[in-house]
């Protein structure tokens, strides 16, 4: 015995419509089954303010609703008497006044308290303290980095690493203020040759500058021979960085002071 699959059969259209209309039937019932059908009372009025006239009667009453009782002088309020009944006071005046009583004071007493100021405040007993002077010290100066005697040639970066060949010959500038150092930047191939250079930092001299450029190009280095080294670049290229710390010597006498200096 086979068992077939049992699949729902679908609606017809008058079912669904039967349908519908039994579930609105419905509620119509139990809406009308379940509605309030007592009649509809109207609700009495609330209680508005009347107005009727005052009589002889309440006239203590109305007093005791007057706001103005309290809040303006009336002659019934309860200082009404007060207010509105000033009550005048004579001042009394003496027409023959008591004559002036002056105080007695000892003759012998007149000065002493003058006196007295004068024996506490003597000029010969004061005592004139000085105040010690300042000593006078200099401040102990800090020392400073001294000026190099003599023009310096660093070198930093990959070419530190690396022997300079050429001999380099630093001269001494005159200026009137301190030079600073001379920064070349400088590239060097696996022969030692330069290969690109810049100036990076100024001295202030422009001849100083120059020297530092020639030098930086006629520089020469030992070549690399197991290949290039930890930190070159791959076609065996040297970077670093050529400081000159240069020496400063003051400025000759000018013309006008040999001249001033050689008249008579």
């Amino acid at each position: 015995m086979s068992s077939s699959s049992v699949q729902p059969c679908a609606w017809p259209l008058r079912r669904w419509a039967l349908t519908v209309l039994a579930v609105f039937a419905g509620q119509l019932g139990l809406i009308f089954w379940l509605s309030d059908r007592t009649p509809i009372r109207a609700r009495p009025a609330a209680g508005g303010p009347k107005l009727r006239l005052a009589e002889r009667s309440s006239h203590e009453m109305l007093k005791l609703e007057d706001p103005t009782l309290f809040a303006l002088p009336h002659r019934q309020g309860f200082a009404g008497q007060a207010w509105l009944t000033p009550t005048w006071t004579t001042n009394r005046s003496y027409s023959s006044p008591d004559e002036p009583t002056w105080l007695q004071l000892d003759s012998s007493e007149l000065g002493a308290a003058f006196n007295q100021f004068v024996a506490t405040n003597r000029l010969d007993a004061l005592l004139v303290f000085a105040p010690p002077e300042p000593a006078l010290a200099f401040p102990e100066l800090a020392p400073g980095a001294l000026a190099p005697r003599a023009s310096v040639l660093k070198i930093t970066g990959d070419l530190a690493e690396r022997k300079l060949l050429s001999p380099v010959v630093l001269s001494s500038w005159p200026h009137p203020d301190l030079l600073t150092n001379s920064v070349v930047q400088l590239v060097a191939d696996p022969e030692g040759r330069p290969v690109s250079l810049t100036l990076l930092s100024s001295s202030g001299s422009p001849k100083a500058d120059q020297q530092a450029l020639d030098l930086a190009r006629n520089a020469r280095f030992n070549p690399v021979e197991h290949g290039p080294k930890a930190g070159a670049s791959a076609q065996g290229l040297s970077w670093g960085q050529l400081v000159f710390e240069w020496n400063t010597l003051p400025m000759p006498p000018t013309n006008a002071t040999a001249g001033a200096a050689g008249s008579p």
